[in-house]
């Protein structure tokens, strides 16, 4: 299996040769992003063979006995959404829509991943290409460091939670001095939102305690907004952001309560002010 450090290097060299109609620069690195991550999921149904994985897969399927009651040429909710992010992928690719599988999930199609489970690559690979953005497009005056154990960046705390070891997906530091906490989490399921909203408050009471100006961010590709607004609805974290949020709020139509998330441009300018 691929080290770490081998897929945060393979992930970034991917997303530097991936295709950008008008060039790699802040705004259009998601297109990266997605070049590298993004995979679809086996269809065939209500005039689909394939979708992106935007939602977990079962979202994106029937069960077989409503299949029949709905017909084959009524997709669902998520289908249709689904559906409507590939044409905009389509369309920023400058691309035919037929075009789209072959540009995406390029990490995992990758020889040295063939045959494995995408969860992990798929996370170290996101929390790096998160990281590496951000050290090209935010302050110098800044640094971002990966995979940084708890403990290490706050000797002497605890930090509650799951794991007896806790590391931090993004530590920022300013001058040396811990300015941020950065989550990144490709998928928000249920424990993970209830990971998030425990940490904040630890880290910013540490933080607290040393007299560190502090913030507490997330960045995700999540889609479902039910879990998204659960992060924008916690007074401790201080920004929420989204791969791509045009994708979600104006091609999926699922603005909503969302009007408070970033995009991950935004957010990387956010970092500027820290």
């Amino acid at each position: 299996m691929p080290t770490r450090q081998e897929t945060s290097k393979l992930a970034w060299q991917l997303l530097l040769k991936s295709k950008y109609p008008n060039a790699l620069d802040l705004s259009s690195a998601w297109l990266g992003i997605y070049q590298v991550l993004l995979w679809y999921e086996q269809i065939h149904e209500a005039g689909f063979s394939q979708l992106p994985h935007i939602i977990d897969a079962d979202k994106l399927r029937r069960p077989p006995s409503k299949r029949k009651a709905a017909g084959p040429t009524k997709p669902n909710a998520w289908q249709l959404r689904a559906s409507a992010a590939e044409e905009y992928l389509a369309r920023e690719l400058n691309v035919k829509t037929e075009g789209v599988p072959a540009l995406v999930d390029r990490l995992m199609r990758h020889p040295n991943y063939k045959g494995m489970q995408r969860q992990n690559p798929l996370g170290m690979a996101f929390v790096s290409l998160v990281a590496r953005i951000l050290a090209k497009y935010s302050s110098k005056q800044l640094s971002f460091k990966e995979e940084v154990k708890a403990t290490s960046a706050f000797p002497g705390f605890t930090i509650p939670g799951r794991s007896t070891t806790p590391s931090i997906d993004i530590l920022v530091r300013k001058n040396s001095v811990p300015r941020a906490v950065i989550s990144v989490k490709w998928s928000l399921r249920h424990d993970r939102v209830g990971d998030i909203t425990g940490e904040c408050p630890a880290y910013k009471a540490v933080a607290q305690t040393m007299r560190y100006k502090f913030d507490y961010a997330v960045v995700t590709n999540e889609f479902d907004p039910s879990r998204i607004n659960k992060l924008l609805a916690d007074s401790c974290i201080d920004a929420v952001a989204h791969v791509n949020k045009p994708i979600l709020t104006t091609v999926c139509k699922l603005d909503g309560r969302l009007s408070s998330l970033m995009d991950l441009s935004e957010f990387v300018e956010l970092t500027k002010r820290w």
